[in-house]
């Protein structure tokens, strides 16, 4: 029979210094529903298969993007627009 492998030959788990839990405690969120965000906004899990960033640039971007930051927002056309467009 083959033998199960003990913890220590098992492979180590990446660690990762922002993950889940961090975001969602920035975000005040709970972290499945910060699993879901991540899925909805088309962020990809990276090679070792977790939601995980080692620099804070890489984080920050992430966040921004699940905040909705980086959306350019449309310009509100003023009245004065509005006029010139009309004539």
């Amino acid at each position: 029979m083959a033998e199960k492998p003990t913890k220590s030959e098992s492979p180590e788990k990446p660690h990762y210094k922002y993950m889940v839990g961090n975001i969602a405690e920035d975000l005040n969120l709970l972290e499945p529903s910060v699993r879901v965000l991540l899925r909805k906004r088309g962020i990809s899990k990276n090679k070792d298969g977790v939601y995980g960033w080692n620099n804070q640039a890489d984080y920050k971007a992430v966040l921004s993007k699940l905040r909705g930051e980086d959306k350019a927002k449309p310009k509100a056309k003023g009245k004065a627009e509005a006029d010139d467009a009309a004539e």
